[in-house]
């Protein structure tokens, strides 16, 4: 909770508003001896919600931006260009084949670095 910068009751209080007002569902999974585990998901209610509003956008949108649309393809083509897959599975940037490398220790070092926020992040929801 540290890295939120909030307290376990006000987590809790937090979940518990969202389920009363039927934002979330709430499982407990108790099959570990002596430990329980929330099981936070979105309510159906919600997800039929965000679906209907997904569904207006995406028509309105469709239809008062074709001129995105005409744009976008001519972007895609140009970043096809930068880099593609050929049918061998060959992969090529800016024309050139890359070529696979391990990475070096000090580049493997300096990745785990960059994944231990991610991994505190993972242990405090745990």
């Amino acid at each position: 909770m540290k890295k939120f910068d909030c307290t376990k009751p006000s987590v809790s209080k937090s979940i518990s508003s969202l389920s009363k007002n039927g934002y979330i569902d709430i499982e407990i999974n108790n099959s570990e001896t002596n430990t329980s585990k929330r099981i936070i998901k979105l309510s159906e209610v919600l997800k039929k919600r965000i679906t209907s509003i997904q569904r207006n956008a995406n028509t309105s949108i469709q239809n008062n931006f074709n001129h995105y649309n005409k744009y976008n393809r001519n972007k895609k083509d140009i970043l096809d260009k930068i880099y593609y897959v050929d049918e061998f599975g060959i992969e090529y940037w800016h024309g050139e084949p890359i070529e696979s490398k391990e990475a070096t220790k000090e580049e493997q070092e300096e990745m785990e670095k960059m994944l231990e926020s991610f991994k505190e992040m993972e242990e405090d929801i745990n």
